[in-house]
């Protein structure tokens, strides 16, 4: 286990965050209490710690509040609220959350409901919240709490419609009191497949110009990287590193993308600011020492390990995991390459090795190996990768053993490439499932196919689907006259066949 970058970047690694950092559940429960537990009168902003329950036993949960007053408006900042109770939760556990009570200003009330959205406790709030909006209709931070706890209580469409609300509210006085919501309603866009381009859009235009631009770029590029497009997550750094090029952890995340597309020469030169400084700066050499693996210069990396070994910050774990990765390192030094490599070289190699060959039988041999999250995840960097080549390689790899060809299929004849939709065509021909299924699916896609090779294939694929004898001229497949005759002969087989 490599020391994890995600301490030096928690956004950008920490793929599967909850909506709002540190808010997600579910929450430790049973914690002690610890010695100094707040308690927030009406209005107290500065919290000063009083004694816990007797014996520092558990904080059971509050009472539920049913009845609570109307409150004055006001202007509050949406870090007047979330700040706020995060910094409770990080400082007293979930007995700081349970401390906070209603009050009877409009920034308690809010803080009260978001401490009980944290608790897992959002159906409680959530009347309080809408009379909240009803009350002040103007205030983006309301709406905004209002979007988040619809959120979590699993009402996406009112969620959405509630952070639009917030947003546009927010968008006349400049995001000044809500700076990070745009981001947020990117995040919350992102989650739904007919909103993401919208989100990427929202996302992209805060990275560029607005005010949260940090949290823009990591969410960003944790979902470009999550969907393989590690390109596009690489310009979301740049962008970034051009608003604040010295910034330590954007330089840290653009070398681990590169590494995680196996170009280790890059790598090098992104991360020669941070091991310049002095003493070099740990995740950097970390990552630097991967880089080298993938580069096969041992004696390199092997300075680098003892580097880090020397480091006094190293917890005892830490050394004993270096110690073992060192042993490693000095046994490939000897045969000249490493026996068996960790998932992340294996899905480097996979997404950027410069010998295709290399990359092909890294494939074959992941998938007949037994350990189904790295075949599922080695198969999928193949299916998003830039070589059509290793597409259907990846296709040809996963048919046999396919409990769902008809997707498979059908993946395999949106492809962008000719030759990978040709190859798909030809596995639905040999596929175990409904044959009258398949041939539907290849004359779907045989319909708008000006592909020469890939229309061949298709044709040979009906034919052996559905018994008929079509014949396909030579030269019929470049020419889209006579392609569009063999189709509809196709098309008349089919209609036949329905009438029977």
């Amino acid at each position: 286990m490599r020391i994890p970058l995600a301490r030096a970047v928690p956004l950008l690694l920490g793929f599967a965050c909850g909506l709002l950092v540190g808010c997600s559940g579910p929450y430790a429960g049973g914690r002690l209490a610890p010695k100094g537990v707040p308690r927030i009168s009406d209005t107290d902003t500065d919290v000063a710690p009083r004694p816990a329950t007797q014996n520092n036993e558990p904080i059971e949960p509050d009472a539920v509040v049913t009845s609570m007053p109307k409150v004055s408006a006001a202007r509050i900042l949406e870090a007047d609220v979330i700040s706020f109770v995060k910094s409770l939760h990080a400082q007293y556990g979930r007995a700081g959350l349970i401390a906070v009570k209603p009050g009877e200003t409009l920034i308690d009330r809010l803080r009260y409901c978001t401490s009980r959205v944290m608790l897992e406790r959002t159906k409680e709030v959530l009347p309080e919240l809408e009379r909240l909006a009803v009350d002040h209709p103007e205030n983006p931070v309301v709406w905004r709490q209002l979007g988040w706890g619809k959120y979590w209580a699993n009402d996406r469409d009112g969620a959405d419609r509630c952070m639009r609300k917030a947003f546009e509210l927010a968008r006349r006085d400049g995001f000044a009191t809500c700076p990070a919501l745009p981001s947020f309603l990117g995040k919350l866009l992102l989650e739904r497949s007919e909103t993401q381009e919208e989100g990427v859009r929202l996302l992209r235009n805060e990275l560029a110009e607005g005010q949260d631009y940090r949290r823009a770029c990591w969410t960003l590029a944790a979902y470009f990287s999550r969907r393989e497009q590690h390109i596009d997550a690489l310009s979301c750094l740049d962008a970034a590193m051009e608003r604040k090029p010295a910034d330590q952890e954007f330089i840290l995340g653009k070398a681990q993308v590169l590494l995680d597309i196996h170009r280790s020469e890059d790598v090098l030169k992104v991360l020669e600011p941070l091991l310049r400084k002095t003493p070099p700066d740990r995740y950097a050499i970390d990552t630097m020492l991967r880089a080298r693996v993938l580069r096969k210069e041992f004696d390199e990396a092997l300075a680098l390990m003892d580097q880090l070994l020397s480091r006094t910050e190293v917890t005892p774990a830490e050394r004993k995991d270096l110690q073992a990765r060192r042993e490693g390192l000095v046994e490939a030094k000897k045969v000249g390459f490493k026996k068996r490599l960790l998932d992340w070289e294996v899905y480097a190699v996979l997404r950027g090795h410069p010998d295709l060959r290399e990359r092909r039988h890294m494939l074959r041999q992941v998938v007949e190996q037994d350990n189904v999250r790295v075949r599922e995840h080695s198969l999928r960097i193949a299916f998003n990768s830039e070589s059509p080549v290793l597409r259907a390689e990846a296709l040809i790899l996963l048919m046999p053993q396919s409990t769902q060809p008809l997707v498979n299929v059908r993946a395999g004849l949106k492809d962008h490439d000719g030759k990978v939709r040709g190859t798909a065509a030809i596995l639905a021909a040999a596929a175990k499932t409904d044959r009258d299924k398949l041939a539907g699916l290849l004359l779907e896609f045989m319909v708008n196919e000006s592909d020469a090779y890939a229309f061949r294939q298709m044709h040979t694929a009906l034919g052996r689907l559905t018994g008929a004898k079509i014949e396909l001229p030579i030269g019929a497949a470049e020419d889209p006259e006579q392609r569009r005759g063999v189709l509809e002969q196709w098309q008349k087989a089919a209609e036949g066949r329905k009438g029977k």
